[in-house]
C-alpha cells in the first residue's frame, strides 16, 4: 500500500530524540526553547510558543486575541479544528467561501502550503516552509497578529503532534504562553489557562526535522512537477485538472489535490491499486454538529466533491510515483 502522507523520520531524528529520552527531564527543559528560538529564527517572526498540538495552538491564538462574542468568518474547506476552536474561544462562527477583506475578524487558510494572503490569524498549519510577498510565511508580514502552524505527524515537518504559533506582539506572546500554560505566571495563577504545553521530546524531534526542512519542501516541489508534467496532460482531453497545485510564491506543498468529477470512482480504482488518497476536505458548515445549509458555500461545496489528494511524502520512490501516475492514467484510459 501506498499512503498519502507519511512522515520521514531519519537517523538525526532518532538521535534528537534519544538525547531527551536519555536526559533527566522530559518535559518543562530547555529543548522547547530551543524549538521556539529556531522557528523564530526560519520564519523571521520575534517570538513563538509551542504546543501541544495544532488545535492547542488554535485555541491559544483565538484565546490570545480575544474573539470572545464576535464574528469570526472563515471558509469551510478546512479541517473542523479551526472553526471548533474559534467557537471554543467563545466567537460566533460564520461561514463563507469568499474572501471578505471588510471583515476584520477574518481567518486566512494557507490550503495545501500555499500561501493566501494575510489575516488576523493565519492558519498555516499547511504552510510551513512556504514564502509570502513578506518574506517566510510566518512572519506575521501584512497586518496579521498571530500564524499558527501545526507539527502533526504528516505535516512539513513533524513532532508527531504539535502546533506553534508566531507572533510579532509581545502581550500576544505572553498571553499565549500563559494560556498554554495553566495561565501561571511564576507561581500564581493570573488567567483561565490549560496545559497546551509541548514537551522536550516533541520538541528535541522538531529541531532535528526544522534543520532539513528546505530540503523537504525542494523532494516534494520535485514530485509535484512530476505530477503536473504528465497528469496535467490528461485536462486536455478530460476533466481531470490541478490548477488548486498552482505556485504563487515558493511554496512548501502540504498535499497535492486534482479535481475530477469522477472523483469518488477515481479514488475506488486507486483504493484497488493499493494507492491511499484523502479528501481535503468535506466542508465543515456541512458537518452535522454546525448543522450548515447546504448552497451556503457553493464554491467550497463544489469543489469538495471534486477534490482529491495523492500521495506527496518525503521519500516517495521513483518507482511508487510511476504506479500512482499509471494507474491515474489507466482510470481514464
Amino acid at each position: 500500500m501506498i499512503p498519502y502522507a507519511r512522515p520521514h523520520i531519519d537517523k538525526q531524528d532518532r538521535k534528537a530524540v534519544d538525547t531527551v529520552l536519555r536526559g533527566t527531564t522530559l518535559t518543562q527543559g530547555h529543548f522547547v526553547k530551543a524549538f521556539e528560538d529556531a522557528i523564530c529564527e526560519y520564519t523571521g517572526a520575534r517570538y513563538a510558543v509551542a504546543f501541544n498540538s495544532g488545535t492547542s495552538a488554535l485555541h491559544a491564538a483565538y484565546l490570545a486575541v480575544d474573539v470572545k462574542q464576535r464574528v469570526v468568518v472563515m471558509n469551510p474547506l478546512t479541517f473542523v479544528a479551526t472553526a471548533n476552536m474559534a467557537k471554543a474561544a467563545g466567537a460566533e462562527v460564520h461561514f463563507n467561501d469568499d474572501r471578505a477583506p471588510d471583515l476584520f475578524y477574518w481567518i486566512s487558510m494557507h490550503y495545501a502550503g500555499r500561501y493566501a494572503g494575510p489575516g488576523l490569524i493565519e492558519d498555516a498549519c499547511h504552510a510551513l516552509g512556504s514564502d509570502s510577498p513578506y518574506g517566510k510565511v510566518g512572519n506575521c508580514g501584512g497586518g496579521t497578529k498571530i500564524t499558527v502552524f501545526s507539527t502533526h505527524a504528516v505535516k512539513n515537518i513533524t513532532t508527531g503532534e504539535g502546533g506553534i504559533c508566531t507572533t510579532n506582539d509581545v502581550e500576544l506572546f505572553n498571553q499565549m504562553r500563559l494560556i498554554g500554560s495553566h495561565g501561571r505566571l511564576d507561581s500564581e495563577m493570573v488567567t483561565m489557562g490549560y496545559n497546551y504545553r509541548m514537551t522536550d521530546i516533541q520538541a528535541a524531534l522538531g529541531l532535528s526535522q526544522l534543520k532539513k526542512i528546505d530540503e523537504f519542501r525542494d523532494a516534494k516541489d520535485e514530485i509535484r512537477d512530476r505530477y503536473i508534467g504528465t497528469l496535467g496532460l490528461l485536462a486536455d482531453e478530460d476533466d481531470l485538472f490541478s490548477d488548486t497545485m498552482v505556485k504563487t510564491h515558493n511554496t512548501h506543498w502540504h498535499l497535492y489535490v486534482i479535481e475530477t468529477d469522477r472523483r469518488d470512482e477515481l479514488q475506488a480504482h486507486l483504493t484497488s491499486k493499493g494507492i491511499g488518497t484523502q479528501i481535503h476536505y468535506p466542508p465543515v458548515h456541512l458537518q452535522p454538529y454546525w448543522g450548515g445549509k447546504e448552497g451556503t458555500c457553493p464554491k467550497a461545496e463544489l469543489f469538495s466533491t471534486r477534490c482529491l489528494s495523492l500521495p506527496l511524502w518525503v521519500g516517495l520512490t521513483r518507482k511508487q510515483q510511476s504506479s500512482i501516475i499509471e494507474a491515474v492514467k489507466e482510470f481514464y484510459r
